[in-house]
């Protein structure tokens, strides 16, 4: 019990006692006596009382129900998986600042370097787009005839170049231009596809069966062009054409110049037995 406690105590039993004395010291009977010790008891009653609660008193402590914490989840959210494909035949594509050269610039059809010149002409424009260069209509023939040298230097031959030769004689080996590559049996999804994905097409085609009003008929049974852009309104290929000076932007129907698509062999007109439609995908520079 603390020391305040006990002082309480003490003044409450001295005033119990100073009442008794006080009502036994005034004259009485001879019941005075008693009525003292009954009254003393009386009055230690509510002491006695008193010292036992505050001696066996405790701190009371209370305690509150803490509620369990709830964990919510949030909600989980479902997100339809969506495949984003971005190469669609719905999509116009023109891929811009692809330089034109015919395969003859100066028009001299009489020089078999440039009869036979669209292979080297059609790599000549798409490296030089790969390679963000543009060149005038003398350089253009200059590339040409250095490049039809370099084949029959290197090979021994230069006309007639089937499409995975053109890859790696002329793109890879006289332009020195990696990032080309040869791929067989396509349809025309593959074409749309990659120039979707900003890259040049080059096919091998009987230009016999383009039905351009611009060749000398009955037009190259073996030659090629840059395929650039794709309209599907129209449904119609973008071409740079070298087969005739006017042959920039030149448009083909896509079903025409699909059963077109055959590729030569190498070589000066060597037999075709068979219509394999392949092409050349040459790739910007990274």
């Amino acid at each position: 019990m603390s020391s305040i406690k006990k002082g309480r105590l003490a003044q409450l039993v001295e005033r119990c006692i100073h009442i008794a004395e006080v009502a036994g010291s005034s004259p009485a009977s001879s019941t005075a006596k008693v009525s003292k010790y009954l009254l003393l008891f009386l009055l230690s009653i509510p002491v006695v009382l008193l010292i036992l609660f505050f001696s066996t008193s405790q701190t009371l402590t209370f305690k509150f129900a803490v509620p369990t914490p709830v964990h919510v989840t949030s909600p989980t959210i479902l997100v339809p998986s969506v495949s984003v494909n971005p190469f669609s035949e719905d999509t116009e594509v023109l891929l811009a600042n692809v330089p034109f050269t015919s395969q003859a610039p100066f028009g001299n059809w009489d020089d078999d370097r440039q009869q036979d010149g669209c292979e080297e002409a059609t790599s000549l424009m798409a490296v030089s787009w790969a390679r963000r260069q543009t060149f005038t209509p003398a350089q253009a023939l200059q590339s040409i005839h250095d490049a039809s040298k370099y084949q029959q230097d290197t090979y021994g031959e230069y006309r007639d170049v089937s499409a995975a030769d053109t890859v790696v004689r002329i793109i890879q080996g006289f332009f020195g231009y990696s990032f080309a590559r040869f791929q067989p049996d396509i349809t025309i999804s593959d074409i749309v596809n990659e120039l979707s994905r900003g890259n040049l097409v080059i096919t091998p085609v009987n230009g016999q069966l383009l039905g351009n009003p611009y060749f000398t008929p009955p037009g190259p049974e073996r030659h090629m062009v840059v395929i650039r852009g794709y309209d599907p309104e129209k449904q119609e290929f973008i071409t740079n054409d070298p087969g005739t000076k006017r042959g920039l932007l030149y448009r083909y129907p896509q079903d025409t110049l699909y059963t077109a698509l055959r590729d030569y062999h190498t070589g000066y007109h060597i037999p075709i037995p068979e219509v394999k439609k392949n092409m050349i995908v040459v790739s910007p520079l990274p």
